[in-house]
């Protein structure tokens, strides 16, 4: 699967470009003596390009956010959502409306998880299969992780730890441990469907996979009463749609938020070193003059 920050459509590219231009607009307009004393300028031609590329090293990391917000609003898990932590399976293949994921396979049935690994680990439990079921382990900015089962490790059973930054416990040496940069993340499961007479098949196969958190496992393995979501009507959206309609200051104020709960990787340091000057990064914050004055006058991303 391309990084999301791959997908972003001609339209999506439109909307951007008017959303600078209303930026730059903005930022070069009065401020007062006190503005400047706090911040200094910097030339509309660099603060573009710097806008610019806060845009678009972040716009990966938002539109995940966004996918999690969107996907774990429910209360207990259902075919196409499930609260933190917990495993939903799609029953159905995918149709033209879909539109969680932006370009899904027609010929697989999905089973995907959002994790919060802040607290504790996970345990992971992949069946053995006969057939394509390939899982993908994506970090908050959409890199790939890990690829398990088919065309990577093996399609026999097998137990995972999934343990994010800040993890130092100690785990069974029978589980495989997966180690992810970032607090938040995605699983991604593909199994494919020969047709619709092989969808009880599958079924059966997604009943065998499991998700616990490692203090669960280690009390009663994957015998565990998951605890209840929460819904909230505000957070009932498809997610490109939300993410392209955000102002700029719900944007880079949600993209802070993230990033300081997902640190970027050290290899980001330049960039952040960059998009610092305009507020951008952890622990940063937007409360600058020019952003009060982008809230106030400009439009939407």
């Amino acid at each position: 699967m391309q990084k999301l920050r791959s997908r972003i459509t001609r339209n999506s590219r439109t909307t951007l470009a008017l959303m600078l231009s209303l930026l730059i607009t903005a930022i070069g307009c009065h401020q007062t003596d006190n503005d400047v004393a706090e911040e200094p300028q910097i030339p509309s031609g660099e603060l573009w390009k710097i806008v610019e590329d806060a845009y678009t090293f972040t716009f990966p990391l938002v539109m995940m956010g966004a996918t999690m917000q969107a996907s774990t609003n429910t209360e207990v898990a259902i075919t196409t959502q499930a609260p933190v932590n917990q495993i939903f399976h799609a029953k159905r293949l995918a149709r033209a409306e879909s539109k969680l994921i932006v370009t899904p396979n027609v010929d697989t049935l999905y089973s995907q998880a959002f994790f919060d690994l802040s607290k504790d680990a996970l345990v992971f439990r992949k069946p053995a299969v006969g057939r394509y079921c390939s899982v993908q382990l994506l970090d908050q900015y959409t890199n790939c992780i890990a690829t398990l089962g088919t065309g990577s490790d093996t399609q026999d059973e097998r137990l995972y730890l999934f343990s994010g930054p800040g993890f130092s416990g100690d785990a069974p040496e029978w589980l495989t441990r997966v180690n992810f940069p970032t607090n938040n993340a995605w699983m991604l499961i593909r199994t494919i469907v020969e047709d619709d007479e092989d969808l009880e098949n599958v079924y059966a196969i997604q009943a065998e996979m499991k998700l616990v958190p490692l203090a669960a496992y280690l009390i009663n393995e994957f015998d565990y009463d998951p605890p209840k979501g929460e819904y909230k009507a505000e957070n009932d959206f498809v997610p490109i749609q939300h993410v392209l309609a955000m102002p700029p200051m719900e944007y880079f104020s949600f993209a802070n938020e993230l990033m300081a709960i997902n640190p970027p990787a050290p290899e980001d340091s330049a960039m952040l070193e960059r998009i610092a000057k305009i507020g951008v990064g952890p622990p940063s914050t937007l409360m600058r003059p020019y952003w009060a004055t982008i809230q106030s006058r400009s439009g939407k991303l």
